[in-house]
Parts: structure tokens; sequence; C-alpha cells
């Protein structure tokens, strides 16, 4: 088996700093690479990438934030729309990613961000951005 990923990224806003430590996805083999965070806008607040990462993965990790933050629901959202209902329309719509990776923040009923993963798998880099989602997700 694998060494276990980690993601490990601080989040700053609304005068509080949280830092997720350790969220781990034993990937069997695999390994995150990439994972950020960004704010209601899509903008960038902080951003993590393990020794050895891929370059792709920068990219699209900060991709699927993006996404997720300004449409404000998963990718995994636009992917089963495009693989299971056939609507690809959702590929033309502006900054859309449909992989799985990227999950909105949500703090007192209120988006406050996102969270992109990338460098694994689409199920991979989806559990460990829903693990550090988690911490704040409630």
């Amino acid at each position: 088996m694998g060494r276990p990923a980690r993601a490990t990224f601080t989040y700053v806003g609304k005068g509080k700093t949280m830092r997720f430590d350790d969220v781990v996805f034993d990937g069997g083999g695999a390994s995150m690479r990439g994972s950020l965070e960004f704010d209601p806008n899509g903008d960038l607040v902080a951003f993590g990438r393990m020794d050895g990462a891929q370059l792709a993965s920068i990219a699209i990790s900060q991709h699927k934030a993006r996404t997720a933050a300004r449409y404000r629901r998963p990718t995994h959202a636009f992917e089963d729309g495009v693989t299971k209902a056939g609507f690809n329309y959702l590929l033309t719509l502006d900054d859309v990613i449909a992989s799985r990776g990227g999950i909105p923040l949500v703090e007192g009923g209120k988006l406050i961000g996102a969270i992109g993963c990338s460098g694994g798998t689409g199920s991979q880099d989806e559990t460990v951005c829903t693990a550090g989602a988690n911490t704040i997700n409630k």
C-alpha cells in the first residue's frame, strides 16, 4: 500500500485562522498532491502542495475549488450532470470543471469558500476535500 496522502493548508478569514493538518487518505498507492481553498468569490486564500506533485495538479485543484465556490455546489454535481444525465451543455458554462474534488465550505449556513484537491482519482480527490470541508461544514 502507498504512503498516505496529506492535505495541509490554512484558512484565514473573518478574523480567525483555521489550519487543516493531516487530512489523510490512504489511496492504496495514490497520493494527493494539491489542495487549496478559495473564498466565496472564487479567489485563492490558501494553497498547499506535496513535494513531488505533478504541476498539472496545481491548476486542476484551483479550478475545482473555484468552481465549487462560484457555483455553490460540489464539482461532483457537474460530473454527474454530464456523465449520468447527459447535460453536456454544463461544460459550456464559464469556469466549470466536471470532475470530483471541489467542495464548498459552509459555516453557519453561509458559503465562506471552497476547497479543491487534485492528484488522485476523482473519488480520492473528493474524499480528501470532504474530510477537510467537514472540519467546517456543520
